[in-house]
């Protein structure tokens, strides 16, 4: 149970919780502010691992005056209780915002940018950040990056030889435990190597591919398997999840993800120029919006193209079951020996279509990597098709009157487009896969 002062910050309410303790909302009362209050918890302060870890993140922190990093206020304790006092960021995780969706590239270099910017600065202060990952990246109101926790950041040449310098015993064990977060680990950092600056741009080369295809590069059933993949498995490429990624984004993710340090950019400089030179060669757009992102999410897309499938399968069933009551009213319209020979035509139609039309419904469905690839193919054989039965509702003009029924013809002339962007919203219609997870 946390008390409701701690020094002179008042407790207003918790943030969140991790593996270094709790974070809360404070007030300071001497200033008037709001920080952010990460507190160690009493069992973790006793013991002197917890304790240095702990006072070790506000040094790391501390030692950088930059934008992008949560400046630290104060670190200290009171009746027991170990405390840091940090800037309080407003805003969302980075992971938040990836959600089950890719972002735009003009937002991953964006983002990239800011990210790689604030690396040269640690770097260049001897400061390794070494669990850079987007939970631990805020994005405030106005797009500001903030890179959070650097509980296992590495200080200093010094220092590297002493408490924090054995990865193998420091990072790799507490308890039995793995610790920091082994899907964004770098090899040499899985392996329990001695690691430098090269370890986080592998980091960000994990983030940045995740934020371009809303899914890690290496995610397995245990960490075993994930340090294995780590280890010895190539990423699949980005434009499998996400055709509107460019080329040159992804060697530059790519690189970052080399296996060996000497192969990948060889200091954040040099992977910040890259980005910043692609920046200048994108398409301008906004980075950020303070409004809602209106994107249609893969599993409405494919709930309403199921729906529309059902529609036709359920107009071809019908021209089926009754071609006299079409041909009559197609009569009435066009004469006896049009109507008959359109007839015979949508009856052929009509079982080619649902032919068709079940075999797309089941890859969606069962929602296979290759429907975006299979519909595209398909697309102007499905448009011919379409075209013809938008003059289907003519068939009904003597049940709901000639004016309603051409009404009817203008929607089934757009639904084929209405279908296409369904099956872009949900698949790479270029090279398979699907462009984001429902």
């Amino acid at each position: 149970m946390i008390q409701e002062m701690i020094a002179h910050y008042r407790i207003l309410k918790k943030l969140g919780q991790g593996g270094m303790g709790e974070v809360f909302q404070a007030q300071d009362t001497r200033l008037g502010r709001f920080v952010a209050l990460k507190i160690l918890p009493p069992e973790m302060a006793s013991d002197p691992k917890r304790l240095r870890r702990f006072t070790h993140e506000a040094k790391a922190a501390s030692t950088l005056s930059h934008p992008n990093v949560a400046h630290i206020y104060e670190i200290g304790e009171s009746d027991g209780v170990n405390f840091i006092a940090m800037e309080c960021v407003e805003g969302s995780t980075l992971e938040q915002k990836i959600g089950d969706h890719p972002l735009s590239q003009a937002e991953i270099i964006g983002i990239g940018i800011q990210i790689a910017d604030t690396l040269a600065e640690a770097h260049a202060k001897g400061i390794v950040h070494r669990d850079l990952k987007p939970s631990n990246i805020m994005i405030t109101q106005r797009g500001q990056i903030k890179v959070l926790d650097f509980g296992l950041a590495r200080i200093t040449p010094a220092e590297e030889e002493g408490a924090f310098s054995n990865l193998s015993t420091h990072a790799r064990t507490e308890s039995g435990a793995l610790m920091g977060t082994v899907q964004y680990m770098s090899p040499e950092q899985a392996m329990g190597r001695r690691v430098d600056s090269r370890t986080d741009l592998f980091s960000l080369g994990v983030v940045l591919y995740e934020m371009a295809t809303a899914r890690r590069p290496f995610q397995g059933s245990n960490a075993s398997v994930t340090i294995d993949q780590i280890l010895h498995a190539q990423p699949e490429s980005i434009m499998r999840f996400n055709y509107s990624c460019s080329a040159d984004l992804e060697r530059i993710i790519q690189k970052c993800l080399r296996k060996n340090p000497d192969e990948r950019y060889q200091s954040a400089q040099d992977l910040l120029n890259d980005l910043r030179f692609l920046d200048r060669d994108s398409p301008q757009q906004p980075v950020f919006s303070t409004e809602m992102d209106y994107v249609l999410r893969r599993g409405i897309g494919r709930m309403l193209f199921v729906v529309l499938q059902g529609v036709y399968l359920a107009m071809y069933i019908a021209a089926l079951r009754w071609p006299d009551g079409m041909e009559r009213g197609l009569a009435h319209i066009l004469g006896a020996r049009p109507a008959g020979i359109l007839t015979i035509f949508f009856v052929i139609t009509a079982m080619i279509g649902i032919a068709v039309r079940l075999y797309f419904t089941s890859m969606v469905i069962l929602d296979h990597v290759q429907t975006g690839v299979q519909y595209r193919k398909a697309f102007w054989f499905l448009y011919a098709l379409d075209i013809l039965w938008s003059i289907a509702p003519i068939s009904l003009s003597l049940k709901i009157g000639e004016v309603l029924s051409l009404a009817c013809i203008p929607p089934l002339v757009f639904s084929p487009f209405s279908q296409r962007t369904l099956i872009r919203s949900a698949y790479n219609t270029r090279s398979g896969g699907r462009t984001a997870t429902s």
